[in-house]
């Protein structure tokens, strides 16, 4: 997964961003789902934003919680996820923008 600091560096197509902390133990928790999922679901491009180096993209995107995941077409927001969720559940909301 790719870190990003800059909304810049998104490609086009759906963008898939984890909002994220290092001292966050439910961003740890949701790290291994992302990262099978990025497997999973090639036609996604997936993102990591570490909010404690990168705030300005959290604060562009209205990112108040964390862990989040932000599901965009290019740099346009589609949909949020907020907190830690099962697989299947953050699968099936990333497959309805594929």
């Amino acid at each position: 997964m790719k870190e990003i600091k800059e909304i810049s560096e998104l490609d086009n197509g759906i963008n898939i961003i984890k909002f994220s902390a290092k001292w966050c133990r439910p961003c740890k928790k949701i790290t291994p789902i992302i990262d099978k999922l990025e497997e999973e679901l090639p036609k996604a491009n997936f993102y990591n934003v570490d909010i404690g180096t990168s705030n300005d993209i959290a604060t562009a995107f209205n990112i108040s919680s964390i862990p989040s995941i932000l599901i965009l077409n290019g740099n346009k927001p589609l949909d949020m996820i907020v907190g830690t969720m099962d697989k299947t559940t953050i699968k099936n909301r990333i497959n309805k923008h594929l």
